[in-house]
């Protein structure tokens, strides 16, 4: 009898979430985890209207906000930015906070990014 085989992640891949893969790219290449950094996170939006709802919410949750039309199709951008600590704990709250406010509004999360 041939039993189906389950699949099990690689034991390097356990425990690594997109958040923790970028902070451990960082420290690969010298950054200063220790110091404060702005960090931009992209949220995507079908309508003007949603893009604007989701911008008065990241304003009152302690982020500047800029919203514009996305170049590459037809929806809209909220870009969120924070000064912060690239600390994998607070990002991966902050993944959970900003993919449920997406999701709420018919929208997509699509990380973030920070200069070294």
């Amino acid at each position: 009898m041939i039993r189906k085989r389950k699949h099990r992640k690689p034991k390097h891949l356990l425990g690594i979430t997109p958040d923790s893969a970028v902070i451990d790219l960082m420290s690969k290449y010298n950054a200063d985890l220790t110091k404060p950094r702005q960090i931009h996170f992209y949220l995507y939006f079908p309508t003007e209207n949603n893009a604007f709802i989701a911008k008065c919410e990241l304003i009152a949750s302690g982020f500047s906000v800029e919203m514009d039309k996305a170049i590459t199709d037809s929806q809209w951008l909220c870009l969120a930015s924070k000064e912060m600590i690239a600390d994998d704990k607070e990002l991966t709250v902050l993944r959970r906070y900003l993919s449920n406010l997406a999701k709420k509004l018919n929208g997509e999360y699509d990380g973030w990014e920070t200069e070294m």
